[in-house]
């Protein structure tokens, strides 16, 4: 996919479900962990180190941002499809967190990682088993950069 985005665009194509590919890793590029949103809009130094750009080009998983002063940056995501039909309804103007590798467009965040030629790898979809030890939770954190519980599972924490 190679879309070179119109910053005057105001399309209204849907906007996919976040969780349409199930993935479940949060490590850069993949998810946007809760905590890391809260942390670039909730806490004034982190959101100091936040710079603006617009995003020119998206091409695969690769996006290329221009930053203020006119440099191009590239970065990569997991969902560009997604990022496209927000782009085309809210604009191409971007925040970028380099801190927690975030991109917000809008409301929206979109987890980033800096572009090294080397492609994501494909997206892990595994669940988390019921009754997690405290092994089982290092080694998430280790192999997806962390996790999230939904109070509506069933999963919980061995004792």
């Amino acid at each position: 996919m190679s879309k070179k985005i119109d910053p005057r665009s105001s399309g209204q194509l849907p906007i996919p479900d976040l969780h349409r590919l199930g993935c479940t890793a949060y490590i850069a590029g993949h998810n946007v962990h809760w905590i890391q949103a809260l942390h670039t809009s909730d806490k004034s130094e982190v959101s100091a180190q936040s710079w603006r750009g617009q995003l020119v080009t998206v091409d695969g998983e690769v996006l290329t941002v221009r930053k203020p002063e006119d440099h191009l940056i590239r970065f990569r995501n997991h969902d560009p499809a997604r990022l496209v039909a927000v782009l085309e309804r809210t604009g191409v103007d971007v925040l970028i967190n380099d801190q927690y590798a975030i991109l917000r467009v809008g409301s929206f965040c979109f987890s980033i990682k800096a572009d090294s030629g080397e492609p994501l790898g494909p997206c892990p979809i595994d669940q988390l088993p019921p009754n997690l030890t405290a092994e089982q939770i290092v080694a998430r954190v280790r192999t997806h950069g962390g996790f999230s519980l939904d109070p509506r599972d069933e999963v919980g924490l061995a004792g």
